[in-house]
């Protein structure tokens, strides 16, 4: 018997309705059940029931195969994940090229299966470059804690212990990809050299020695002065200081060097020389080169001589000027003897050191007259001093 009822209302068979209620008959196409709003399934929009079985259906399907660059599926982690589970943890990422990025509990390292530079960049999505600081960590800020902040440091490679050839790796510090400003070498075992505006190697310094520091030449002199502090460089191989007062010095025993304005060029020299031993004639004690400008010069000599039967103290001074270009050197001002000992009965006949102005050279020559006890020798030290005017 059917049974209807209702009143104004659709009526229904209830043995109908009980059978499209449990899917025994009367069942809706899935195509026609829509869904509203679309669900979007790994890039596939579907509008109705069976569109969105038949996507789901594709992706399940695929987690059994391993994945492509098109298709969803298995990716293998062995060996880059430790902890799998609820908690997963990354422990290594292997790039397509070989290279391999792992950590431990305290080392993050770089490996790759070729030889050559590895680089490690930092790239920013904006069109300006940003900015990289490497920083260790920063104390913490408690009233009751004297700790330190964390210590950083850079090491280069060890080298093999089991090869006396093999080096420790250098280190450099570039400004931009070429030009090299700071730069740290292991030129032979145990000799390490530090290297100023160059990547230094055994050819800027032949034979090294430990704990040394190489500078390389600056393209020119320092012109203007500098505000607050010096600048030291080198130039044509000697080492420079140019102070804010103006001066330009040149470091070391000798020559002091310094310029003070354009047109001015002082050299002082000063020389202390134990000339050994003579028995006859003149000695050379110092010696002053021409050069292809004019110079002036002030020479002020101190020297001792001491010999079988005396001894004998000078002191003598004389101004030479040298007119450059190949020329001859001029006395200007007569050798004066400001003083002169003489101590015992051979002391009394020795002649007094002179300047000799030979040539294009200016020398210092002892002299004594040779009267005392033959075959005796005097011993001669000297203590000389030359100022020279240039460019006047």
């Amino acid at each position: 018997m059917q049974n209807f009822f209702g009143s104004g209302r659709l009526a229904v068979n209830t043995n109908d309705f009980k059978n499209h209620t449990n899917g025994s008959t009367l069942k809706h196409e899935s195509s026609t059940i829509t869904i509203s709003p679309t669900v979007i399934l790994d890039g596939y929009e579907a509008d109705n029931v069976k569109a969105a079985l038949v996507r789901l259906g594709e992706i399940t399907n695929n987690l059994s195969n391993e994945a492509t660059t098109t298709v969803l599926g298995l990716i293998q982690m062995t060996g880059d994940l430790d902890n799998v589970g609820s908690s997963p943890k990354v422990k290594r990422v292997t790039g397509n090229s070989g290279s391999i990025l792992e950590s431990d509990a305290r080392t993050v390292s770089f490996t790759h299966t070729t030889s050559g530079t590895n680089v490690i960049g930092f790239k920013s999505s904006s069109t300006s470059p940003s900015d990289l600081e490497i920083r260790s960590q920063t104390s913490s800020v408690n009233l009751f804690s004297s700790a330190n902040g964390g210590a950083l440091a850079l090491k280069t490679g060890a080298r093999n212990t089991l090869s006396g050839s093999s080096r420790n790796g250098s280190y450099a510090v570039y400004l931009g990809s070429t030009d090299v400003v700071l730069s740290a070498n292991n030129l032979a075992s145990s000799v390490n050299v530090l290297g100023l505006f160059k990547n230094v190697t055994t050819t800027e310094v032949p034979s090294p020695i430990n704990n040394a520091v190489y500078v390389a030449d600056a393209s020119a002199d320092q012109s203007s002065s500098p505000v607050d502090g010096s600048v030291l460089y080198s130039r044509s191989g000697k080492l420079k200081v140019k102070y804010a007062n103006g001066d330009n010095f040149i470091l070391g025993d000798h020559p002091d060097e310094w310029i003070s304005g354009e047109a001015s060029y002082r050299k002082v020299y000063n020389r202390v020389a134990n000339v050994g031993t003579s028995s006859m004639g003149p000695v050379e004690v110092f010696a002053i080169a021409a050069t292809a400008e004019p110079w002036m010069a002030f020479v002020e000599s101190t020297i001792i001589g001491a010999g079988v039967g005396g001894m004998a103290t000078y002191k003598i001074y004389g101004a030479y000027y040298f007119d450059g270009g190949g020329g001859g050197i001029t006395q200007i001002d007569p050798i004066n003897i400001v003083e002169q000992r003489n101590l015992g009965t051979t002391a009394v006949d020795w002649n007094p050191p002179s300047f000799n102005p030979s040539g294009t050279g200016l020398t210092t020559l002892t002299l004594y007259s040779g009267d005392h006890t033959s075959g005796s020798v005097i011993d001669w030290v000297a203590y000389t001093t030359c100022v020279v005017y240039s460019a006047l």
